[in-house]
């Protein structure tokens, strides 16, 4: 054997004369092949005026001094070209295209579409493991269009899994929304990562965009016990009240809405502040009024001693009222 099987490198044989021409030649194969960085890999023709050492995969369909060497490496040296035929998991760098080139099945290919077309895993910066099989650590991620839309997509298996996006601190969960147990989409928080609150519910069926915290049975309590029994209904922000009872709200200012879920259907807005309450606006057949009611009506009124409201109804029989509170915040 008088070359390696691989590269085709000559050996320098026992006796021989002029050993340095046997290892320049090795040399000059080894500048071609490793780390090998072509020109072009789209030439059929030799380019005119080439430089010493220029390398150019041959395209197929050969002529001129390339003519029998399609897909081989070509080095241009000492006024010729030498030639070197690639054998499958060559790898070339063309850098008219850009890109790493791999020869497999008889053909050069750009690197990329030698790679399988899915992964297990894939790290970006970040190691992935077997629940986050993809992991990216970076600044921040960008998905863009094609040329018109981009839409960002999370499939559940059943409606009774999840589908949602949770965001984190110190990885733990602050903040979610999606699908969450169901096919209604949900807004919840955390202050811990452990208990969640659920903040707004948007039916899938309806459309109906309800607000589970707008109170709960503790927040009422804390501002100042009923004078009478009241419960918090199962539907979020709505309670049941016994005639002549009081209800106090858990806010020191703020803008009050209640709704009679009684006979009247109707629907008053109360402002509360400065120890004082003013009904700013309330639906035809309403009985509410701001400050104390007299019999048959729903009052909405300042609650001393404390700094909150309340609201009393002198209705007959027990009521039905659904309630939103919206609490003002001190600027200072």
């Amino acid at each position: 054997m008088n070359e390696t099987p691989r590269l085709a490198l000559a050996y320098i044989m026992p006796q021989q004369a002029q050993k340095h021409v046997t290892h320049n030649e090795a040399l000059d194969r080894l500048d071609m092949l490793v780390q090998a960085s072509v020109k072009s890999h789209l030439l059929a023709l030799p380019p005119a005026g080439p430089d010493e050492g220029d390398c150019h995969i041959v395209a197929e369909g050969a002529g001129g001094a390339w003519a029998g060497h399609d897909r081989a490496i070509a080095r241009f040296a000492g006024g010729g070209w030498t030639f070197a035929a690639p054998d499958d998991g060559w790898i070339a760098y063309s850098q008219a295209a850009g890109v790493p080139l791999v020869f497999a099945g008889g053909a050069w290919e750009p690197l990329a579409a030698g790679l399988p077309g899915s992964v297990a895993t894939l790290g970006v910066n970040a190691s992935a493991d077997a629940v986050n099989r993809l992991a990216v650590a970076s600044d921040a991620v960008l998905f863009t269009h094609e040329g018109a839309d981009q839409r960002l997509k999370l499939n559940k298996a059943a409606p009774a899994n999840t589908a949602s996006l949770v965001f984190q601190t110190g990885f733990s969960g602050r903040a979610e929304f999606g699908l969450t147990g169901d096919d209604d989409w949900h807004l919840k928080v955390s202050l811990d990562g452990a208990a969640w609150h659920e903040a707004l519910v948007a039916s899938s069926a309806t459309g109906v965009l309800t607000a589970p915290k707008t109170f709960t049975a503790a927040s009422f309590a804390a501002a100042g016990a009923p004078s009478a029994a009241w419960t918090l209904d199962a539907v979020p922000g709505r309670v049941t009240l016994a005639s002549g009872a009081t209800l106090a709200f858990p806010i020191g200012s703020g803008l009050i809405v209640v709704n009679d879920h009684n006979a009247s259907g109707a629907t008053a807005l109360f402002l509360a502040g400065g120890n004082s309450v003013v009904l700013v606006a309330q639906s035809t057949g309403s009985t509410f009024v701001a400050g104390t009611p007299g019999a048959g009506q729903v009052g909405v009124f300042h609650n001393p001693p404390t700094t909150s409201y309340a609201m009393k109804s002198n209705l007959p029989g027990v009521g039905v009222f659904g309630i939103v509170l919206f609490k003002t915040r001190n600027f200072t």
